[in-house]
């Protein structure tokens, strides 16, 4: 049976999250669309949907004009 691929956004998400979770991508951290799309070899459209799906899980935020950041936690929260 053949296994279906995520689409590239999905895929890109799961391993934008990875870095996240093993402190590559440090809270509080900018996470910046071009250093992505050069780092995990995408162009601009799929990465910019992989930083929204995880903004949705909350993992990232956004501000307008200044782009995604890693979003700080805290453990008490």
């Amino acid at each position: 049976m053949s296994q279906v691929q995520k689409p590239i956004p999905y895929r890109l998400a799961d391993q934008i999250r990875h870095g996240i979770i093993t402190g590559r991508y440090r809270p509080g951290s900018a996470l910046r669309e071009q250093g992505l799309e050069a780092e995990y070899g995408a162009s601009r459209g799929p990465v910019r949907e992989a930083l929204r799906l995880l903004e949705m899980r909350g993992l990232t935020e956004h501000e307008p004009r200044r782009g995604y950041r890693v979003r700080s936690y805290s453990p008490d929260a």
